[in-house]
């Protein structure tokens, strides 16, 4: 018998236009995803939501484990890192993967799952949003055998505003021990990108490089997004633990406005005493 299981999660409460649903997620085994099953009427029937359409049904999920937040991103700037990373979405389904099926091995791959043999509460919300109606919504966890929660996967947004073209230095990202995977900023108004670490330059490309060096891997740059990826050769390994004396991301800007960075990360759970 196999060790995995897909099934549909407990119904979730406030769905509807408008309205934040939450999930109480069951506890016990280990979550290797989440997937989002939704449908509704955009504006052309009742359909399950299109892959590009994800911003007119829902805004910003967020997944709390014992009250921490793990996971904050918009629906459809999870679509496009997620098409960043290669995978093919379907009409209807929004994954939000905790273990990467791009990792070179078993064990990286399955490293960064959910398992919740040791925590009290794990719940999930989305905003769903207001012009949609008759929305149809539902979770579905493939999970496995019981483990206690060890290194996870999170994804946090760091907003910030660029006021004039040139070069915006970022450099207010927690540094502590977690390791960072990527970083995603959703806007292409960005001509370099030059990373700098501990005083040493660990990324220098421009759009073009970095595209290039990615699709060796499988990655697909998205329209409207610059990507910066630590770990593009698909090994959990090469991370960038974050426990730097100094970090500086700089962004040649030749746009200005409101953006967003999302941080892709492995964390380590920490127990209370």
């Amino acid at each position: 018998m196999t060790t995995r299981v897909l099934k549909r999660m407990p119904n979730g409460s406030g769905i509807g236009a408008g309205q934040t649903a939450t999930f109480n997620l069951p506890l016990g085994l280990t979550y290797y995803q989440l997937d989002i099953r939704m449908s509704g009427d955009i504006g052309s029937g009742v359909a399950d939501i299109p892959v590009a359409n994800w911003a007119d049904a829902i805004g910003e999920i967020r997944l709390y484990i014992d009250g921490a937040e793990k996971i904050r991103i918009d629906a459809a700037d999870l679509a496009s890192i997620l098409q960043y990373r290669g995978q093919t979405l379907q009409a209807g389904v929004l994954p939000i993967m905790f273990a990467n099926p791009s990792q070179r091995t078993p064990a990286g791959e399955d490293a960064p799952a959910y398992g919740t043999a040791d925590v009290q509460s794990m719940t999930l919300e989305i905003d769903i949003d207001s012009g949609i109606t008759s929305p149809s919504l539902t979770v579905y966890g493939l999970m496995g055998p019981q483990t206690p929660l060890g290194q996870h996967y999170a994804i946090k947004k760091y907003p910030f505003n660029v006021g004039n073209t040139g070069t915006r230095e970022l450099q207010d990202i927690p540094r502590n021990g977690y390791g960072l995977l990527a970083m995603h900023v959703d806007t292409a108004d960005v001509s370099s990108v030059e990373l700098e670490v501990n005083q040493r330059i660990i990324r220098d490309y421009d759009r073009a490089l970095g595209s290039a060096k990615g699709i060796q891997t499988g990655k697909v740059w998205q329209s409207g997004w610059t990507h910066v990826d630590l770990t593009e050769s698909d090994r959990l390994s090469d991370m960038l633990i974050m426990n730097v004396e100094d970090f500086r991301l700089r962004l040649e800007m030749t746009g200005t406005g409101n953006n967003n960075l999302y941080t892709e990360e492995i964390r380590e759970h920490q127990r209370s005493a």
